[in-house]
């Protein structure tokens, strides 16, 4: 696995998901199906719509992922540098084309992989975020049928996806894998967003110890009624019996 490949769709799907973070709190309320998914974030001509995915290739997705991979230097990392050059002339004389990669098939491939793979993650984001994906249907983005063959390849496709096999994924990745640092911080962020910090932390417990305590010390904070505390108690006993988080669960237990 190309790791500039892996660069690439991890961080333009992050900067695109803070895009849809800010729509999403701009319409709070009143968003609805109608909902303007218009962004202006400095690439290009300035102006893009996130569920543009079919048909005109200006002011698409595709259009700004093309505009991010330059501007990022993404391009410079994955093409050759004869093509890097073509592309970045072609990119200024006719900003509302897209670079026709077809002279070199392995190149063309990977390009089209970086792609697909944002705009599967940014479908996700837009439809956790209660926006509209009724175009990436439309257009056949859809993450079910693909996820078995998607899945399998790195730790940061299974975290862009969000898939609802993630944890089974999680699991066999562990076993088969050593993990990368940006996996490892990825991981921490998702905890904190999820109800799943337990089922991570048991998997991780046996290779990775101190990222599983570390883990559980979050899903500590994470719990708001006392209940929940007493059942995460037991399940540190469980997973590790460590004296130092069992202390921690009871103290932050007494706030609530």
């Amino acid at each position: 696995m190309n790791k500039y490949k892996i660069e690439a769709i991890q961080d333009l799907y992050f900067k695109i998901n803070c895009m849809i973070e800010d729509l999403a709190e701009y319409y709070g309320d009143d968003m609805d199906e109608f909902s303007s998914l218009k962004v202006r974030p400095g690439y290009g001509y300035d102006k893009f719509y996130l569920d543009f995915v079919e048909g005109s290739y200006d002011m698409s997705l595709q259009s700004l992922i093309n505009f991010m991979l330059q501007d990022h230097n993404h391009y410079k990392k994955l093409l050759s540098k004869e093509t890097y050059k073509k592309v970045t002339r072609f990119n200024k004389k006719w900003p509302e084309t897209l670079y026709d990669f077809s002279e070199n098939e392995e190149e063309e491939e990977l390009i089209n992989n970086v792609e697909y793979f944002v705009i599967c993650g940014v479908r996700n984001s837009l439809e956790k975020n209660g926006f509209s994906i009724k175009s990436f249907l439309d257009a056949g983005y859809d993450l079910q049928s693909e996820l078995p063959n998607i899945s399998k390849y790195n730790l940061v496709y299974l975290i862009i996806l969000d898939s609802t096999g993630f944890l089974e994924e999680l699991e066999e990745y562990i076993f088969k894998n050593e993990l990368l640092i940006d996996e490892t911080a990825k991981l921490k962020e998702i905890v904190t967003e999820s109800g799943s910090n337990v089922e991570i932390a048991e998997i991780l417990y046996s290779k990775y110890p101190s990222l599983a305590k570390e883990i559980l010390a979050l899903a500590i904070q994470n719990c708001i009624k006392k209940s929940e505390c007493t059942k995460l108690a037991f399940d540190i006993k469980r997973i590790c019996n460590d004296k130092k988080l069992l202390l921690e669960v009871k103290k932050f237990k007494e706030t609530l």
